[in-house]
């Protein structure tokens, strides 16, 4: 009789357990859904930033004129404090100037050849993939905009140390123990 009035309970209660322990799965999903798409939002509005700031300092007649020097200055002030930095780079993707480094500095090519040249031909903003950059000593990454009737200049690049990726990444708020990751794909 016991046994008769226990096991009916002990079946709906594992039915009970079973069913709270599927609805916190399916919590859980959507928090990390909701958590996963905020940092990627947050990232594409950085790299969105990245190419409206290109498109701006495109336009300017220093640039077009060839007067690389003031547009090198321009360019310092116009990205001081933002932890990006301007590289402009010829057809044979030498680079023109860098405002990494001091204005007359001797440059190397571009670290990032493969991205610049899918820019040029194709004709559209480009973004690179992790890279090791030689003028920066860190691993960093571009926003490449080609340019038109700007020779020398074949393209533009926007250039951002990966850490400087960090604070997007952190924009939400995750719960204790758990670890983001921004992947190249």
């Amino acid at each position: 009789l016991v046994l008769a009035i226990l096991v009916p309970a002990f079946a709906v209660s594992l039915v009970l357990i079973n069913r709270t322990n599927d609805a916190q799965q399916d919590v859980l999903h959507a928090l990390t859904n909701a958590t996963v798409q905020a940092m990627g939002h947050s990232v594409d509005r950085e790299v969105a930033g990245m190419i409206t700031t290109l498109r701006v300092l495109s336009t300017s007649g220093f640039l077009r004129s060839g007067n690389f020097v003031e547009f090198n200055e321009r360019s310092v002030q116009a990205l001081a404090g933002t932890g990006a930095y301007l590289v402009a780079v010829d057809e044979n993707l030498n680079q023109l100037l860098n405002t990494r480094v001091e204005s007359g500095t001797p440059l190397d090519p571009t670290s990032d050849r493969d991205t610049a040249t899918l820019a040029i031909e194709r004709g559209i903003a480009t973004i690179s993939g992790l890279f090791f950059s030689q003028t920066g000593g860190s691993y960093a990454f571009n926003v490449w905009l080609p340019m038109r009737d700007a020779a020398p200049v074949a393209a533009l690049a926007l250039t951002q140390d990966a850490r400087n990726l960090v604070p997007a990444l952190q924009s939400r708020q995750l719960p204790i123990g758990w670890n983001a990751a921004l992947i190249d794909v």
